[in-house]
């Protein structure tokens, strides 16, 4: 398990590096500090966006990866939609 709380600033997505293991089943959570629509994208190690999760509710956000396809470092965007200000994403990879 990993958890991480980064600054999210409007307009401006935040990348975190997660190293993955081929053939495991993640799952990704964000929760922000405030209400805010926060938007998830996971890219793989090409750089190839595999996974989005933004279902236009307010507050936490779940990404379900259900076989990881190959083993290496991905990258997971996070962003916030509409948020006037900066906001706390903690983010917890299980």
């Amino acid at each position: 398990d990993q958890s991480t709380t980064v600054s999210v600033a409007p307009g401006a997505p935040v990348t975190i590096p997660i190293t993955l293991t081929e053939g495991s089943e993640v799952d990704i959570s964000a929760y922000p500090d405030e209400s805010a629509d926060i938007r998830l994208v996971l890219f793989d190690p090409s750089a190839t966006p595999i996974e989005e999760m933004n279902d236009w509710t307010f507050g936490s956000e779940t990404l379900v990866l259900g076989e990881v396809p190959a083993s290496g470092e991905y990258l997971l965007e996070v962003s916030t939609l509409d948020a006037p200000t900066d906001v706390d994403v903690e983010v917890s990879i299980y």
